[in-house]
């Protein structure tokens, strides 16, 4: 009688292990995307133009932000999606990505999606 009830337990063990794995899988893939396109975004934007001009380094605003794009993109991770980027100092630059996971078994109970958010930061250092 009891043999039921075990093996009950041990599949609803076993899913919430599961959800905790895919929710941990996601987290991971977000970190390294966001960290990906802080990079990229780092290290492509330099405004060059004002660079020949002054001699000051500096990033592009607005190439930091469609190399960052183009670097999630690229990624092909569904449902990611870039909440931010920012040139916080002349030659930093922080993304923030979000991505809703629906785990497993919260399919089954009607759970609601977990939204996962990371930033990370570059910076294009002095030499």
């Amino acid at each position: 009688m009891l043999m039921p009830a075990v093996f009950l337990i041990v599949i609803l063990l076993g899913s919430i292990a599961i959800d905790f794995g895919v929710v941990h899988l996601r987290r991971r893939e977000l970190d390294n995307a966001a960290a990906a396109a802080a990079n990229d975004a780092a290290g492509a934007a330099l405004d060059i133009a004002h660079l020949r001009a002054t001699g000051e380094r500096r990033l592009d605003p607005a190439r930091a932000v469609d190399v960052a794009h183009h670097t999630i993109e690229a990624r092909r991770i569904a449902g990611l999606v870039v909440q931010s980027v920012e040139v916080v100092d002349p030659l930093t630059v922080t993304v923030t990505v979000e991505l809703t996971v629906q785990p497993v078994l919260g399919r089954v109970v009607q759970a609601r999606p977990i939204t996962l958010r990371g930033t990370q930061t570059a910076s294009l250092e002095a030499p």
